[in-house]
């Protein structure tokens, strides 16, 4: 559940081509950052804390790559193994959107302007002011000191989700507040409902199959991984 989602004229890149991408020169009101320069913040960050990065997948978007989209994995996995958590993360070279990130254990980001980490435990941004070169390492490693405390409240409200039992009303409720929130459109609630009541588990995956909001939850961020919407 945790990838890369790429619509709306995104593309797959290699590190290479990140670290290929021209950063425009800055002017009185816009300090670009390059993309590489982006990662290997957090990623410094992330290592300084002891956390191992084991996969990064990286996207961009436009003629010359202006538009950055990351997720970086990390080795952490839950004390059950079904789950890790990883950070999502997007930059963009024409005032799009600020140098940003998001970590969760299912993270959803696409380059629809759609960046959203679905259990997501804190987001972070900086806007391409003049002072960015010295603020984001800061703000990284601020909010990387977090993650121990951030950690251990996402295993226990998802360990809640799996003792937490859903009936078919219970679903059918939840899924029309979010219909009616906006959270959903009417095709996806026919989807959403469809991986809710799958007798072999959301998306085919007998693991998650149950009547509890962990499987809910897992058949709603199925749903979604496959949206083009933001």
């Amino acid at each position: 559940m945790s990838d890369l989602m790429l619509h709306a004229g995104g593309y797959a890149a290699t590190w290479s081509q990140v670290l290929d991408t021209p950063t425009p020169d800055a002017t009185p009101t816009f300090t670009p950052i390059p993309h590489y320069w982006m990662v290997e913040q957090i990623v410094g960050a992330l290592n300084n804390r002891g956390y191992e990065v084991t996969r990064q997948q990286y996207g961009l978007m436009g003629p010359h790559g202006e538009d950055f989209f990351g997720v970086i994995h990390l080795n952490h996995p839950s004390p059950t193994n079904d789950y890790a958590h990883v950070l999502g993360l997007r930059n963009s070279h024409r005032h799009r959107f600020a140098g940003s990130g998001v970590l969760g254990t299912s993270v959803f980001v696409c380059d629809n302007l759609a960046f959203r980490g679905a259990n997501a435990q804190f987001q972070f941004s900086r806007k391409h002011t003049t002072n960015i070169r010295r603020d984001f390492p800061l703000l990284c490693a601020d909010r990387m000191s977090l993650l121990p405390s951030l950690f251990a409240d996402t295993v226990e409200q998802i360990e809640n989700w799996k003792e937490t039992t859903t009936t078919r009303a219970n679903k059918a409720h939840i899924m029309m507040r979010c219909l009616e929130q906006g959270a959903l459109n009417t095709q996806q609630v026919r989807s959403v409902w469809h991986e809710a009541t799958r007798a072999d588990g959301p998306g085919g995956h007998a693991s998650l199959k149950g009547n509890n909001l962990w499987s809910l939850y897992n058949a709603f961020t199925e749903v979604e991984k496959l949206s083009t919407s933001p």
